[in-house]
């Protein structure tokens, strides 16, 4: 039997390496631990402290507001509010198509999370 630290020659049953003092393969394995424990919780990420912003509430700030960008502002996307302050709503086509995407579901927010 070898060290597999250091490559000496061990006599069979030693717990340790005379040259090196590691521990041998027999000796680690024994006080290693072969449970595993895994986290099945069903975690929501406002355990983690995000607070999902509104479906409707950014819909009705785009129907009403949408060409100063107001809904944008509301979700977090401030470069893109503002985008749409200084263009009206990127001439209102913008404000269109984001109030359509709401609609249907596919606007996130800034952290790429869905509106609820």
């Amino acid at each position: 039997m070898y060290c597999q630290k250091c490559g000496s020659q061990m006599e069979d049953g030693a717990k340790f390496c005379p040259s090196c003092g590691a521990p041998t393969q027999n000796n680690s394995q024994s006080n290693y631990n072969p449970n595993i424990y895994v986290n099945n919780t069903n975690t929501n990420i406002n355990d983690f402290g995000y607070t999902y912003k509104n479906k409707w509430v950014t819909f009705f700030l785009c129907l009403f507001l949408g060409c100063i960008g107001a809904h944008r502002f509301y979700v977090g996307k401030i470069g893109t509010g503002v985008l749409y302050l200084l263009t009206l709503g990127l001439f209102g086509f913008g404000a269109l198509v984001d109030l359509i995407i709401i609609l249907i579901g596919s606007f996130t927010d800034k952290a790429g999370f869905p509106l609820k």
